[in-house]
């Protein structure tokens, strides 16, 4: 299936990806109400658009969401994660599907509030809308300035991988509102066999 054509203000400007106010005093992002819940299940019986991550009890359904006046448009809802529409499909054999979430969203803890915890080899297992599945590997996980994000996360040609973003080290006062400085990027590669 083919892609569809880019939209030209994708990459024009990558600092809002996402941009999460910080988390309240009374629940820090990555506390014990985010990572007290542990996910047993198989990644054999996940449905369709969904992403799970078993090593960091990430299980979160997928949306298409789309760039707006230079930055990603997430889900609202903190348990749901973004799907790039115009990054490489989910069952691309190139490219980069880039997925973006919530570390915390007004006190609530989002999907992606455990990403830094992930180690090189997590597997990470998404579904396409057909149901179909891919598991992939993690390789890297680095910290980037909003500004700095690097470009490769938007390539929809090069090396199959999958980026998850999210928000994450220290808290800054912008326009009167706290926000997180940089984001936090997992990559990933097609698990071999």
């Amino acid at each position: 299936m083919a892609s569809p054509t880019p939209d030209p203000t994708r990459t024009a400007t990558v600092a809002a990806i996402p941009d999460d106010p910080a988390p309240s005093s009374s629940t820090p992002a990555g506390s014990s109400s985010s990572t007290s819940r542990e996910l047993v299940m198989s990644p054999d019986r996940m449905g369709p658009e969904r992403l799970y991550v078993p090593s960091l009890g990430i299980y979160a359904s997928l949306d298409g969401v789309k760039f707006s006046s230079g930055s990603l448009d997430i889900p609202r809802e903190p348990w749901r994660v973004g799907r790039d529409v115009w990054s490489a499909p989910l069952g691309a054999g190139v490219g980069t599907t880039l997925l973006a979430g919530h570390v915390d969203l007004s006190g609530t803890p989002g999907a992606l509030a455990r990403l830094s915890d992930a180690r090189p080899g997590a597997l990470v297992h998404v579904t396409d809308g057909a149901g179909r599945r891919s598991t992939f590997v993690t390789t890297s996980l680095q910290s980037y300035s909003k500004v700095s994000l690097p470009r490769s996360i938007f390539r929809v040609d090069g090396p199959r991988q999958l980026a998850l973003v999210t928000c994450g080290g220290p808290v800054m006062t912008i326009d009167g509102e706290q926000h997180y400085r940089d984001n936090v990027v997992l990559t990933a590669v097609p698990a071999s066999g």
